[in-house]
């Protein structure tokens, strides 16, 4: 099973045409890329949905917080020129290291780390 970072750069190769695709037809071509099972497609997370779709949907959200990807409605997405860029430079993964170089994903993860309370004091 590909982590979500894993997904990332197929993601992108796979929007690069530059139309609008719905994230479940994103989601069927990696999972053809990956040589998924069905077994591996149908694994349940305790959240009720599959491990799958939740690392597509992961992966998705971090591409567009870095502005790789554009939602331009819900369920849809659309590379950007920032992901074109991203898919011009023949990189073999894009992960987040990468997402990091872009100012609007330091500052998503600036607000996530805000948000999460730091761990307890280790007495």
């Amino acid at each position: 099973m590909p982590s979500f970072q894993d997904l990332m750069l197929p993601l992108l190769i796979h929007s690069a045409d530059g139309v609008v695709h719905s994230w479940r037809r994103l989601r069927d071509e990696c999972a053809e890329d990956f040589g998924l099972t069905d077994n591996q497609l149908g694994d349940r997370i305790p959240s009720g949905g599959t491990r799958f779709d939740s690392r597509i949907n992961f992966a998705l959200a971090h591409l567009v917080q870095a502005g790789l990807l554009s939602r331009p409605k819900r369920g849809y997405l659309r590379i950007t020129p920032r992901g074109r860029e991203v898919i011009d430079r023949d990189l073999h993964r894009v992960d987040i290291n990468l997402l990091r170089e872009f100012e609007e994903y330091r500052e998503f993860q600036a607000k996530l780390q805000a948000r999460t309370p730091p761990p307890p004091p280790r007495w």
